[in-house]
C-alpha cells in the first residue's frame, strides 16, 4: 500500500508541475501578446511572429504532454484499484480458508478431548474390575 500511495504521489507531483509550466507558458504568452500590443509592433514582424509561434508551439507541447499524463494516471489509477480489489479477494479468501481451518481443529480438539475422557473412563472401570 505505500508503495501505491508513492506512486500517486509521484504522479500526483508530476501533474501539478505540468499545470503550473504550462500556466506560466501561457502567461508568458499572454504577457508577449500585451506587450505587442502596447508597443504597437505589428505581428507580423518576422522575429515576433517566430518568436510567438515557437511559444505556441511549445505551449502546445506542454499541453499534449499534460494531456498524455492524465492518461497515464488515469490508467494507472485504474490499475492500482484492479490490485486492491484482487488483494481484498485474496484476503477474504484467506480469512474463509482460515476460520473453516479454526473450525476443523475446534472439531477435532473436541473429538479428541472426548476420546480421551472416554480412555479415562475405561482405564478406571478397567482397573476396578481387577
Amino acid at each position: 500500500e505505500s508503495s501505491i500511495l508513492f506512486i500517486q504521489q509521484e504522479h500526483a507531483d508530476t501533474l501539478k508541475a505540468l499545470h503550473l509550466e504550462i500556466n506560466q507558458l501561457q502567461k508568458k504568452c499572454t504577457d508577449l501578446t500585451f506587450q505587442l500590443t502596447m508597443h504597437g509592433l505589428n505581428i507580423e514582424d518576422s522575429d515576433t511572429n517566430n518568436k510567438y509561434q515557437e511559444l505556441k508551439k511549445e505551449l502546445d507541447e506542454k499541453v499534449l504532454l499534460l494531456k498524455q499524463k492524465d492518461s497515464q494516471l488515469v490508467s494507472k489509477d485504474e490499475k492500482i484499484k484492479e490490485l486492491e480489489q484482487t488483494a481484498k479477494v485474496y484476503k477474504k479468501k484467506y480469512l474463509d480458508e482460515s476460520r473453516k481451518q479454526a473450525e476443523i481443529v475446534n472439531k477435532l480438539k473436541a473429538d479428541v478431548e472426548t476420546k480421551s475422557c472416554t480412555v479415562a473412563y475405561l482405564t478406571s472401570k478397567l482397573h476396578q474390575s481387577k
